[in-house]
C-alpha cells in the first residue's frame, strides 16, 4: 500500500532531523574532546611549570645573632613556589668543602627564625676546632656591664699611661655571669692570657678588660698586639700541647714586634721590687671588680630566666 505523502514527508523530516542531531552531537563530542585535550595539556603545562618553579630552600628554626655559628641542625627544608635562583640560598652542601671537611658558617648579621638563609648573609668562620682547645673560666677580667652569652669580645691589657695591648681577639663568649666569663682557648692563648693576668696584677694601675664587638658577623678580628714575658715565651716554645703552626706564627710575630711591645711594660716592672710585685698580684683588681660587679649584678638580675646569662651549662 502506498504511503501517505504526508506520512512520507514526516518520516523524511524525522530522518533529516535525526541526522542533523547526530551531526550536532558529533560536533559537540569532538569539541568537548578537543576542549578536554586542551585542558589536559594546559594542566600538564601548569604542573610542569609548577614543578620547575618549586624550589627547596632552607629556613632557620630559630633566631640567630650576628657572629653566631649556623649548624645544619638549625635549618629546616622548605618548598616554595617562586621563580627564584636557588644558588643564592645556602644548602647542606655549603657546610662542607670539596674534600668533605666540615665548614663553619657564621651569620654576618642578625637573622630571624623562619626566614630563608641567603649566602650573602653568612660567611665562613675562621674558628677551627683543634686538639688543644679548652673551655676556660676567668673571673678577673673587667666585663662590660651588659655582656651576654654569645657575644664576641677582645680581651685587652692597658697600662697606667693609657697604652693598650690586645691579648685575645674576637673570642666567643660561651657563657657569662656577674663576674665571670667562659671562652674557648687554645694552649697558646691560655698561656698568653695567664701572662697578661699576672702582669695586670703586678703593675699598679694596669687592668685587663673586655670590649664587645658591635657587629661581629661583619667586623674583622682585631690584631693581637700583646707580647708575653720571656719566661712565658720559653714555655710556649717548649709546650708540647701547642701545635707547630701556632708556634711558628707566634715566633714570626714576636721577632718583629717583641722589643717595642715589651719595653713599656718592662719599664713599669723594673721600678718595683719583688715584694711589691707579689703584693700587687695578691690584691689584684679588687676595687675595679667590685664596681663592675654591682652593675653586672643588676643586669644579670634583670635577665634572670631568659637564658642570656646564667651558669646552667657549665
Amino acid at each position: 500500500m502506498a504511503s501517505n505523502p504526508i506520512q512520507r514527508r514526516a518520516r523524511q523530516s524525522f530522518l533529516v532531523g535525526f541526522l542533523i542531531a547526530l551531526i550536532i552531537m558529533a560536533i559537540v563530542v569532538v569539541l568537548l574532546f578537543m576542549r578536554i585535550s586542551n585542558l589536559n595539556e594546559e594542566n600538564a603545562s601548569l604542573q610542569s611549570l609548577q614543578k620547575s618553579n618549586t624550589k627547596t630552600i632552607f629556613t632557620l628554626s630559630s633566631d640567630v645573632k650576628s657572629g653566631e655559628t649556623i649548624t645544619e641542625d638549625m635549618l629546616v627544608s622548605t618548598s616554595v613556589l617562586a621563580q627564584i635562583d636557588v644558588n643564592n640560598y645556602i644548602t647542606s652542601g655549603d657546610f662542607y668543602d670539596e674534600e668533605g671537611n666540615q665548614i663553619e658558617l657564621v651569620a654576618k648579621t642578625d637573622l630571624t627564625g623562619g626566614a630563608p638563609v641567603l649566602k650573602d648573609t653568612v660567611t665562613t668562620g675562621d674558628n677551627v676546632l683543634t686538639d688543644d682547645q679548652r673551655i676556660m673560666e676567668f673571673n678577673m677580667i673587667v666585663l662590660p656591664s651588659e655582656l651576654e652569652n654569645g657575644d664576641f669580645i677582645d680581651v685587652r691589657f692597658s697600662l697606667p699611661d693609657g697604652t693598650t695591648y690586645v691579648v685575645l681577639s674576637k673570642k666567643y663568649v660561651e657563657q657569662t655571669t656577674a663576674t665571670g666569663v667562659w671562652m674557648k682557648l687554645t694552649e697558646e692563648e691560655i698561656l698568653m692570657i695567664n701572662s697578661a693576668i699576672v702582669e695586670a696584677y703586678q703593675i699598679t694601675g694596669a687592668r685587663l678588660y673586655a670590649v664587645q664587638y658591635t657587629d661581629p658577623g661583619m667586623q674583622e678580628s682585631a690584631v693581637e698586639t700583646y707580647s708575653p714575658s720571656e719566661n712565658v715565651i720559653t714555655l710556649i716554645y717548649n709546650d708540647a700541647n701547642i701545635v707547630e703552626e701556632a708556634r711558628n706564627e707566634l715566633t714570626s710575630k714576636l721577632v718583629t714586634n717583641y722589643n717595642s711591645q715589651r719595653e713599656n711594660i718592662n719599664n713599669y716592672k723594673t721600678d718595683m721590687d719583688n715584694d711589691e710585685l707579689s703584693s700587687n698580684v695578691e690584691s689584684g683588681n679588687e676595687q675595679e671588680n667590685e664596681l663592675i660587679s654591682t652593675a653586672r649584678d643588676e643586669f644579670v638580675s634583670a635577665l634572670d630566666g631568659t637564658g642570656l646569662v646564667g651558669s646552667e651549662n657549665y
